[in-house]
């Protein structure tokens, strides 16, 4: 699968040029950090030429292989430790491997199987706030040019009128960070600009699926929710948290 990707369309659409590494030293450290090497495979060109970069003007975002430790973004794979924050999703009948989002820290990646192999090539989509998990038949070596080309599509998961809505007022999201209702609107927020602030990615995507998870499974209605547990990051202070 490492011939798959376009990666001269891919490096066109960069937002900037990273620092690129050598494919050999990508797929070591993946290797390293215990993914599965069907994985490895995949995914090592892609890093090699866009590791952490943003494209589409933040719009879309590669998770960065070795994370962002200052602001609470492990490595690509300890992000799916299937014993963190994917606990939470909504039941969907395979894993995923997210190494992508968006602005609005919905997470994208690849059907995997209990062993963590790729099951299919095809681009899996987790909407946090939507509680919704969907599998697209765009295979990931075509995603991006698909994106650059069809409005309809990079409408879809880049969710583009929302994004250019939120950030007229709130500016665009460091990499680290995502647009984030304060109320999730499922759970009954507003949707309006009043109920959207800016948020750590790692926080976001942790305390709304568990609300989320939580409200989903209350024995009655009305019933207080629990205490939910946040990623710890290092931010500044000052910096905006989620609390419960």
């Amino acid at each position: 699968m490492s011939s798959a990707w376009r990666l001269d369309e891919i490096t066109a659409l960069l937002d900037a040029a990273p620092l690129k590494t050598h494919e050999t030293e990508v797929r070591r450290d993946l290797a390293a950090l215990g993914v599965h090497p069907t994985l490895v495979e995949l995914l090592a060109p892609l890093y090699a030429t866009a590791d952490g970069a943003t494209f589409f003007g933040g719009r879309l975002r590669l998770h960065p292989l070795h994370g962002d430790p200052e602001h609470g973004l492990p490595d690509v794979a300890g992000w799916n430790d299937r014993d963190d924050w994917q606990r939470f999703e909504p039941r969907k009948v395979n894993g995923t491997f997210y190494f992508a989002s968006n602005a609005f820290g919905d997470q994208l990646g690849i059907p995997v199987d209990a062993e963590g192999a790729v099951l299919f090539d095809r681009v899996g989509v987790l909407w946090v706030e939507r509680y919704t998990y969907q599998e697209a038949k765009i295979p990931w070596r075509d995603f991006f040019a698909r994106l650059a080309g069809d409005a309809s599509i990079a409408s879809f998961f880049l969710r583009m009128a929302e994004h250019d809505w939120a950030a007229e007022s709130l500016g665009t999201p460091a990499p680290w960070q995502c647009f984030s209702s304060n109320v999730p609107v499922l759970l009954g927020g507003p949707d309006t600009l009043e109920n959207v602030a800016i948020q750590p990615m790692a926080v976001h995507v942790s305390f709304t699926l568990q609300v989320i998870d939580q409200a989903q499974h209350q024995a009655s209605a009305g019933a207080p929710l629990p205490m939910v547990d946040l990623r710890e990051t290092d931010e500044p202070s000052g910096s905006p948290e989620k609390g419960s």
